[in-house]
């Protein structure tokens, strides 16, 4: 049966949508197929880059300790070499910030050090009132404690202790038991001399800082108690007499003319003084007691 010319043209003009409407839809398909192939590469891509680290929760000082409550373990993505990011096996109770570091902060290894402070079986908290403190010293400031005598001699007693707590005029640190005789003798020889001052000195960025030496030189009293004190290990009994050279003699030497020519009225000076360290620390004990019952600061 023949067709006639407008059938024709019908047919065609469907056979031409339908081949269109296949071109189309291949088309379509191609660009979803190649979405998909991108997305899963992204994913991949990001996948990769993917990594487990700490990033802290609260703003942090520089020499400030970080604990396990400053830090949450988050999967970020990140260009940061494997080997720069700060793992478990790089945190530990002496972890300090290096740098000021703010909330938010993904930890690296170059942010991140050690505290000078060792845990030994000596080291106590000692309670200071007698010390000249910097205006903005805060909690968990480091500082050098240095004692000034009236000819200008000015030397480092104990180097780069934490501040553990403090008020307006006392400190609490961590000391071992040959830097408490070593700073009682300097307590004693700055009562003794009128114009005498100990006082503190804070490091600017304690994280990169290294401690100071210390430079004041124990009388021979108290190196012999320090050296015949079973509580203070061989190492550091060792240290200090290294520390016990010529050059540490003379200074010992113009220490004792000071003390010398302030020897009339020593043992008053020193008791006055002393009578007024345990009056300021009574005063202390009776504020944190206050404390405890209202729930404020000390």
């Amino acid at each position: 049966m023949a067709i006639s010319p407008m059938q024709r043209k019908s047919r065609n003009s469907f056979l031409l949508g339908m081949l269109l409407m296949l071109v189309i839809a291949a088309i379509v398909v191609a660009i979803l197929f190649m979405q998909i192939l991108g997305m899963k590469k992204e994913e991949a891509q990001v996948d990769s880059q993917s990594k487990v680290v700490f990033m802290l929760s609260r703003d942090i000082k520089s020499g400030e300790s970080i604990t396990a409550a400053d830090v949450k373990s988050v999967k970020v993505v990140t260009d940061m070499s494997t080997d720069n990011i700060a793992t478990s096996s790089d945190m530990s109770d002496a972890t300090i910030a290096r740098i000021d570091l703010p909330k938010g902060a993904i930890l690296s290894t170059s942010m991140i050090t050690t505290t000078d402070e060792k845990v030994t079986n000596d080291l106590r908290v000692q309670e200071y009132n007698m010390i000249v403190l910097p205006t903005d010293l805060e909690k968990n400031d480091y500082v050098d404690i240095r004692i000034l005598f009236p000819n200008s001699q000015d030397y480092i007693v104990v180097s780069k202790k934490r501040i553990l707590q403090s008020s307006s005029n006392t400190i609490f640190i961590k000391m071992t038991e040959e830097e408490i005789l070593t700073m009682s003798n300097a307590i004693v020889e700055a009562y003794q001399v009128d114009g005498s001052m100990i006082y503190a000195t804070k490091y600017e960025d304690p994280g990169s800082q290294t401690a100071a030496t210390p430079t004041f030189p124990v009388s021979r009293e108290t190196l012999g108690v320090i050296n015949a004190n079973p509580n203070i290990v061989n190492e550091a009994k060792q240290a200090l007499w290294a520390r016990y050279n010529q050059e540490a003699q003379d200074r010992r030497t113009e220490i004792n003319n000071v003390l010398s020519a302030n020897a009339d009225g020593a043992t008053e000076k020193i008791k006055s003084k002393i009578d007024e360290q345990i009056e300021k620390q009574a005063e202390e004990r009776a504020r944190y007691i206050e404390t405890l019952g209202t729930g404020a600061d000390y």
